[in-house]
């Protein structure tokens, strides 16, 4: 695709083509852009991800300003936001370009929900939202949950009056259309189970959702599943607790974050827990799941807020949890990390030297060697990714 995409005769319809359940039109097109600027050096997709995780941490941030008569208390209560956000668990979509799809998926559905909040938006900020959300459905499958979920957030602030109606009409109107084309043609992956696998073993289904929501804080199937299990009891305490009050804006928002996630959890299970709850365990899903993570936070700091001894021991109690397995988790990622590195880079000296390298060291970057010797050549004569610099001279290494 990218060869195609320097010589000019790239069709359109290959930025359409499944990418295992996804659609990922609009990151297909960023790292082509960043790979035309770079000579396809994969850490700027890198860096574009930690910018995009910045940019959330912005939007959340943002919207408690005004709500804090001083700074440092603003600046105290977003502490378990950042730690959670930035969390090196997720090491392996902050040290892989690709995974920047990730990240553009996390970002946009986090924009337009804070867009979509708004009681009273004009229209440009009600067509920005709506372009956000397309942006994260055709970044990754997630994205679909945007626009349930932000039709809900559009009842909650806006109420049911005719005004409200209409949001809710052209916001439907849009996610249909999304929807549809996002299901234009579509085949299910055929290396993945049936997603009827929850009906035949709806425990195994269970404890994957539960080991997919306590990843971001343990490593360990059994607490995994105990972590998945205590989160799930503390979302349940924040929402009861939430609806017995007058939504705000920030109850709206901290409900969308829950609810987004949990639906993408949801949709993550249903495709994929055939595959064993060991898969649970892949740090990828955790950027996604940390949202929920954070949006039951936000939901109980404005019940601690409003005073009460349950609010606030609800609240210290689940930041005990949460900041207890976040920094537990973190010298085990960081080591992780570390190594994923280390192995990288052995593999891009492996490809630099492809012409004399065996297959059992191209096999580490691919499973088959034959199509890296293919495709090596055309990187070298575009001078991209790791070859656009030569293989060293062995007599340098000693």
């Amino acid at each position: 695709m990218l060869q195609q995409a320097l010589e000019g005769r790239l069709p359109l319809r290959d930025l359409w083509v499944q990418h295992n359940e996804h659609r990922i039109v609009v990151p297909r097109l960023v790292m082509l852009a960043l790979a035309r600027a770079s000579h396809w050096d994969v850490r700027w997709e890198m860096y574009l991800g930690v910018i995009l995780l910045m940019g959330t941490g912005a939007i959340l941030i943002r919207q408690q300003i005004g709500h804090w008569s001083a700074p440092w208390p603003l600046v105290l209560s977003m502490v378990p936001v950042s730690l959670v956000l930035f969390s090196w668990r997720q090491w392996d979509n902050l040290l892989w370009g690709w995974q920047v799809t990730f990240f553009l998926c996390l970002f946009s559905a986090v924009a337009a929900l804070r867009l979509v909040v708004a009681s009273r938006p004009p229209p440009i900020q009600e067509a920005g939202a709506m372009v956000l959300a397309a942006a994260s459905t055709y970044s990754l499958s997630a994205g679909l949950c945007v626009w349930p979920v932000g039709l809900l957030l559009i009842w909650l602030s806006s109420g049911d009056g005719p005004r409200s109606i209409g949001r809710m009409v052209r916001w439907t109107a849009a996610g249909a259309f999304c929807v549809a084309s996002y299901l234009w043609g579509y085949t299910r992956p055929g290396h993945h189970p049936s997603p009827l696998y929850l009906l035949h073993e709806p425990r195994a289904g269970a404890e994957y959702f539960l080991v997919l929501l306590g990843s971001p804080l343990e490593d360990e199937r059994r607490r995994c599943i105990a972590c998945g299990a205590v989160l799930v009891a503390f979302t349940v305490f924040a929402i009861v607790t939430a609806l017995r009050r007058q939504p705000s804006e920030r109850t709206t928002m901290a409900l969308g974050l829950i609810a987004f996630s949990g639906l993408t959890a949801g949709m993550i299970t249903v495709g994929r827990s055939g595959f064993g709850d060991v898969q649970a365990q892949s740090v990828r899903y955790v950027t996604l799941v940390n949202l929920l993570i954070v949006g039951v936070y936000l939901l109980l700091l404005v019940h601690g807020e409003n005073g009460g001894r349950l609010a606030v021991g609800g609240l210290g109690a689940y930041l005990g949890v949460v900041l207890g397995g976040v920094l537990f988790i973190q010298p085990v990622a960081g080591d992780a990390g570390r190594f994923w590195r280390n192995t990288r880079l052995a593999q891009q000296k492996a490809l630099r030297c492809y012409e004399t390298a065996t297959d059992g060291e191209l096999a580490g970057i691919f499973h088959t060697p034959a199509r890296i010797r293919t495709f090596a050549p055309v990187l070298k004569e575009y001078q991209l990714s790791a070859l656009r610099r030569p293989c060293p001279d062995p007599q340098m290494d000693r």
